[in-house]
């Protein structure tokens, strides 16, 4: 394995990349860029990592290239919809997990002037519903930009905070979302691809807001990505599309 030297600020040196790692599991944040996973290697195969300032992220997300934690991706079935193995008035269960719709609403998508809203749906009475605005996107975003998919994102994010805050080991998020059940289904596995050929890495997508997405998955012991189908007449699907749109109004 190719050791890598990490130069932060002119300051912080790490003579390899896995201490560096291990630096920032102790509570050390450094930044890096992307670009440098492909600079040509030194003399004694030590590559040079020098932050751009206007193209910076957490080394803490450079980590899932090295451990690399699989997450469940589905279709929903449509013999699935409105089926549950267990219920109370907040929530439901389906395969020992809870589960949970998200979605988003967006008015003036990509725009400086966007409002975006998400809403997370249990069960009809749940005490774990949850709709609001999205008032600082810059908590989730470098550019601070919203659009329709980083509003879906956001939403995600929320929920696997809702199931850290309140223990919910195992979940089954539900959302009509393509782009998000691709990227853990897809898209991380293509990121890994390049830097393991020697590639730049193609974000598609602010790098921060799949940082956020990457760290909350991980607090909970057990996540189910599923994709719902436009086809499917899901209730559920329905009433978290109109709480998110209600926020809008």
């Amino acid at each position: 394995m190719i050791k890598r030297k990490a130069i932060t600020n002119g300051t912080v040196c790490f003579p390899d990349i896995e201490k560096a790692l291990n630096e920032v599991e102790h509570g050390t944040t450094l930044e890096v860029p992307s670009e440098a996973l492909t600079r040509e290697p030194l003399e004694d195969k030590i590559a040079v990592l020098v932050p751009r300032k206007e193209d910076e992220i957490f080394l803490t997300h450079l980590k899932e290239y090295w451990e690399m934690r699989e997450y469940k991706t589905m279709e929903l079935d449509e013999r699935d919809v409105g089926r549950f193995s267990n219920q109370t008035q907040d929530a439901r269960w389906h395969d020992h997990k809870i589960v949970i719709y998200t979605d988003a609403a967006c008015a003036e998508n990509g725009k400086d002037d966007c409002k975006a809203a998400y809403a997370i749906y249990l069960n009809n009475k749940s005490n774990y519903n949850r709709q609001a605005c999205i008032k600082n996107p810059k908590d989730y975003l470098t550019t601070g930009i919203l659009t329709n998919n980083r509003a879906e994102i956001i939403a995600r994010i929320e929920a696997l905070k809702l199931a850290k805050q309140y223990n919910f080991s195992k979940i089954e998020i539900r959302t009509d979302s393509k782009w998000v059940v691709d990227y853990f289904r897809l898209f991380r596995k293509l990121r890994l691809q390049e830097v393991q050929n020697g590639k730049n890495p193609e974000w598609r997508m602010d790098r921060k807001i799949l940082y956020l997405l990457k760290r909350y998955a991980s607090t909970v012991e057990e996540v189910t990505f599923v994709h719902i189908p436009g086809q499917s007449y899901d209730l559920s699907n329905l009433e978290v599309d109109k709480m998110a749109k209600q926020e809008l109004e």
